[in-house]
């Protein structure tokens, strides 16, 4: 059985990443680089870079589902690759961007290895925070990020899912 969704229009994204790059220009937070999680942040770290008008856009991969299913069990050990030579990260500002937080285990994870880079400074937004998600974090204390778009109470399902 599906659970309840809530269903985000193109035009509702738009608005999301428009409130997140907002808040980093009000923060005057200047990002160097903006790391995107691979896959789902990816998206939103492309477009927040445009509006903000930061030139570098890496990615971190991280996987702590085995599958894409809704609600799949997180039986699996997580895996993480940089996708981004450390020497675009060492000694600079970098804001990671991923589209929904559920337990917080991703983007813990990315900024873990994004930190063995050295960089100056470490930034979070997360566009979609779903602190009530069903996902218990692996990794200590569930993270607070630096920028919200929204909160939400149910599961988030996105445009470019389908």
């Amino acid at each position: 059985m599906m659970p309840e969704m809530l269903v985000f229009s193109w035009s509702e994204m738009d608005g999301l990443h428009r409130k997140v790059a907002s808040l980093v220009k009000e923060a005057a937070f200047t990002p160097d680089v903006i790391v995107g999680i691979v896959r789902c942040g990816l998206v939103s770290a492309t477009h927040i870079a445009y509006l903000i008008g930061v030139r570098v856009v890496g990615g971190v991969y991280v996987r702590t589902t085995p599958t894409d299913e809704v609600l799949v069990s997180k039986d699996c050990e997580p895996e993480t690759l940089l996708l981004t030579l450390p020497s675009c990260l060492t000694d600079r500002r970098i804001l990671v961007v991923d589209t929904v937080m559920a337990s917080g285990t991703s983007i813990t994870l990315a900024c873990q290895l994004i930190s063995e880079c050295r960089p100056a400074e470490v930034k979070t937004a997360v566009i979609v925070d779903w602190p009530n998600s069903p996902y218990a974090t692996k990794h200590g204390k569930r993270p607070t990020p630096d920028f919200v778009g929204t909160s939400v109470t149910m599961w988030p399902d996105f445009p470019w899912e389908h």
